[in-house]
């Protein structure tokens, strides 16, 4: 009995791995290995894109030389935010340096 539980609980574990939206941050399933990084969507970019504004709340900076980048992301976005940089990860994991302003 104890054989068919180990086994069961294998086949689940696979299963949630190979499954990005079962998955947990920092798990095998999870896309890259981002288990460092806060998971957020972006609510706006300023026509410029050198202001990130997340679904979260929180407001972001960006770098002068990446604002080339950030200019093309969208409302609703997928990215990843970790020390001092976001990834998008609907644009390609297109990266941009950014600081934290509130």
């Amino acid at each position: 009995m104890r054989h068919v539980s180990v086994a069961i609980l294998a086949a689940s574990v696979l299963a949630l791995a190979s499954s990005p939206s079962g998955a947990r941050q920092g798990s095998l399933g999870w896309p890259d290995d981002h288990s460092g990084c806060a998971v957020d969507r972006l609510l706006t970019v300023s026509l410029r894109g050198d202001t990130l504004v997340m679904l979260s709340g929180h407001i972001f900076s960006v770098d002068k030389a990446d604002v080339v980048d950030t200019r093309s992301w969208d409302s609703g976005d997928f990215v990843f935010i970790c020390v001092g940089e976001m990834i998008n990860k609907d644009k390609l994991n297109d990266r941009a340096t950014v600081i934290l302003q509130r």
